[in-house]
């Protein structure tokens, strides 16, 4: 049996008057692979954003038994200057200049996420 990573039981999330997460129970083992489809608002990015613990639900518990790292879409914060010579070196990336194309910041991003613990 593989290990589980983390676990999501009673989740409930709205937003007003509009429920947009009401989930009996998830459970991510080590080795699982899922994908999220659905609408535009429909509570993936708040899904995604409840299991890395950057939002608490309204009702429920979600247990973490490792670190989530999620790498957004639209990163204005991006903050390499700590590891830019390794993700240069590693991944042949292009020096730091302006202008950075949407790619090359994603592969950052990636890096970045991937070398957390």
């Amino acid at each position: 049996m593989s290990k589980l990573l983390l676990k999501m039981d009673q989740i409930k999330m709205s937003f007003g008057m509009k429920t947009v997460l009401d989930i009996a129970h998830i459970e991510v083992h080590d080795g699982d692979r899922i994908g999220l489809v659905g609408e535009n608002g429909a509570g993936k990015s708040t899904l995604l954003k409840l299991m890395s613990g950057e939002r608490e639900p309204d009702e429920g518990r979600i247990q973490r038994m490792c670190d989530v790292g999620v790498i957004h879409q639209m990163d204005e914060d991006e903050n390499l200057d700590a590891f830019d010579a390794q993700m240069q070196a590693e991944f042949h990336a292009q020096e730091m200049r302006n202008g950075l194309s949407g790619g090359e910041r994603t592969r950052r991003r990636i890096a970045g996420a991937l070398s957390m613990r």
